[in-house]
């Protein structure tokens, strides 16, 4: 895939800021130390634990694009939506 126009956008300062991230930290579309890190826990469930990490402060983004054949976006969509926390109703609306 060519993510040169995502890695342009991911690289700008203004973004970076906008999303609280930190100037040292480096943009990778396909991180082969993040997905190897994430092997282990393949098809797991994780909902019950990000509502506390939210509740806590924690920021997180879940992301997947209408065409990711690995990601189902609706699915994503649908619990993101459903998800009970503290946040929800900001969330939803």
């Amino acid at each position: 895939h060519d993510f040169s126009n995502l890695n342009k956008y991911l690289s700008q300062e203004a973004v970076l800021k906008i999303l609280g991230i930190p100037s040292f930290v480096h943009w990778e579309s396909c991180s082969g130390k993040v997905h190897n890190d994430f092997m282990h826990d393949w098809m797991l469930q994780y909902e019950t634990l990000i509502p506390p990490m939210l509740e806590d402060g924690v920021r997180g983004m879940i992301y997947a694009g209408v065409e990711d054949f690995i990601c189902n976006w609706l699915g994503n969509w649908v619990w993101t939506n459903a998800m009970e926390w503290n946040g929800q109703a900001p969330f939803d609306a």
